[in-house]
């Protein structure tokens, strides 16, 4: 079986969804987006439980640490 996870940047390009939008979706600013894409901050818990509904869980807890 393939494991379906992915990092938030990948499903972000993979929906065609820019920082902006999705920062909405979650409620955090863009920058947030971005750096959690970048690997420089991790989402806080809270953040993290939005993250995993928007993406349907495709991204999670451990994806950010890995």
């Amino acid at each position: 079986m393939q494991d379906s996870r992915m990092k938030l940047s990948d499903w972000l390009t993979k929906n065609d969804l820019a920082h902006s939008d999705f920062a909405k979706r979650v409620g955090v600013s863009k920058e947030a987006v971005r750096l959690w894409c970048l690997g420089e901050r991790k989402p806080q818990e809270r953040h993290l439980v939005k993250i995993v509904k928007v993406t349907a869980g495709k991204v999670g807890l451990l994806d950010f640490w890995q």
